[in-house]
């Protein structure tokens, strides 16, 4: 059976390249390594989206990178009305 592991970086750019980092000890370790990202799209964040392409680029070929959508204006949530 594979050993995977899914890393999920934070929002702001500096998580992202200690978060490969790990990814390249994670993969000499054995372990397949899936980073996932949210879409920061040029119209978005136009820094960020060009800082992480970099990052990405840059990156070991092993890890695989799966675009999560943006999700535009999340729904608010309520507490639960309790009985």
């Amino acid at each position: 059976m594979e050993k995977t592991v899914v890393l999920y970086p934070g929002r702001p750019v500096s998580h992202f390249r200690p978060m490969m980092q790990l990814a390249d000890a994670l993969l000499e370790a054995g372990y397949t390594v899936v980073v996932a990202v949210i879409d920061a799209t040029k119209e978005q964040n136009p820094d960020m989206a060009a800082a992480v392409g970099r990052i990405i680029a840059s990156s070991n070929p092993a890890v695989t990178f799966h675009t999560l959508p943006r999700i535009p204006d999340p729904p608010t949530i309520s507490p639960s009305p309790t009985t």
